[in-house]
């Protein structure tokens, strides 16, 4: 047995050594090839023994690391549903890296931007937009005054009394429309019309009417956020608020007034400060595109000036605290809306 097992390895080595060095063995003796193939053979014999121990600890890892592994890989495996909440500190980490990356991205721009001409100004460096909000806050030669305290009077004056008038008559006529049919066949008409009609295609139609004083970007601003905001109000008024509640108050001896204070208003308090919330933002590009055009002070004016002087660093700036202003105004609603309807943002979870 001992024989065979031996002429079987040599015949194995004779034919590795055949296959590997052929030219050994036509060129060279027959010892020196079989001691060439002999070698070979063992060499690619230990590389088949170390490829297949390799092998087989990576087996044995992939075993270990997959039981080791496995809740998690079944958690991210697992389809999450739609709407399912996730962990507050992994919110919190989603968006610090949307803002980082928002951040990164202006950043390699500029740079790239800056590297083509060093000299530009339409995609200001960080020292650049530094030396622009020193320009806002510093006092100017010319005026004697400070451009953001100007511009913020300005601009922040016409949107809160453009704001006001506008929401005060929304809830008054969407309170209306949603109690009282009569007035809802009267006014959804033309309210539906005028919700189509953008405040920025009729500044014209403003200037004639109004002016371009003052009252015109008041004006502006309260035609814009009115058919749009009272077509909300009423709409939750007439479909949002059950009609046992309305019974059960005309049952105890309440009458109109006292049924949409109590009863239709407190219903829709969170949702109409919702749509309030909507309307921030397309109130600010109604008064922005009106002191671009007509101005001589504001956040519109300064913006539309710096921007033909090429001085981007001053117009970002301006444009971030816009960005700010909005943000705040919508965080103060949202708080607003948690203190005065705590039972809605328990139901909402």
């Amino acid at each position: 047995m001992i024989r065979i097992i031996f002429f079987v390895i040599i015949i194995f080595l004779l034919v590795v050594a055949f296959l590997f060095f052929p030219a050994t063995l036509r060129y060279g003796t027959l010892l020196y090839g079989l001691r060439e193939g002999i070698i070979t053979a063992l060499f690619n014999l230990s590389g088949l023994l170390l490829g297949i121990g390799f092998g087989a600890l990576l087996y044995i890892l992939c075993i270990l690391g997959k039981k080791i592994l496995s809740p998690f890989l079944a958690k991210l495996r697992r389809p999450r549903m739609i709407r399912e909440p996730i962990k507050a500190s992994l919110s919190l980490a989603l968006g610090i890296v949307s803002v980082a990356l928002l951040l990164a991205g202006y950043t390699y721009m500029s740079h790239k931007q800056h590297l083509k001409n060093p000299d530009d100004r339409t995609i200001p460096t960080w020292s650049q937009l530094r030396q622009g909000v020193k320009t806002i806050f510093k006092v100017d030669a010319r005026s004697h005054q400070r451009w953001i305290v100007v511009d913020s009077k300005a601009t922040g004056m016409r949107l809160f009394l453009g704001l006001l008038y506008g929401v005060l008559g929304s809830i008054a006529l969407g309170l209306l429309m949603g109690c009282f049919s009569a007035i809802e066949a009267f006014f959804v008409p033309p309210l539906s019309f005028l919700a189509k009609c953008p405040p920025t295609a009729m500044l014209a139609v403003f200037f004639v009417l109004v002016g371009t004083g003052e009252n015109m970007f008041i004006t502006m601003i309260a035609f814009g956020v009115l058919p749009t905001l009272a077509q909300s109000i009423y709409l939750a008024a007439k479909k949002d608020v059950p009609e046992e509640l309305l019974h059960k108050a005309y049952t105890l001896g309440a009458s109109n007034t006292e049924a949409i204070l109590c009863i239709v208003y407190n219903n829709i308090l969170p949702k109409m400060i919702d749509a309030i919330r909507l309307c921030i933002g397309p109130a600010v590009v109604y008064l922005i595109a009106a002191e671009m055009l007509c101005a001589n002070t504001g956040f519109g004016y300064r913006m539309r000036l710096q921007s033909r002087l090429l001085n981007m660093d001053v117009v970002y700036p301006y444009i971030a605290i816009l960005a700010g202003f909005g943000f705040a105004m919508d965080n103060l609603l949202r708080y607003i809306q948690r203190v005065c309807c705590p039972w809605y943002i328990r139901e909402r979870g």
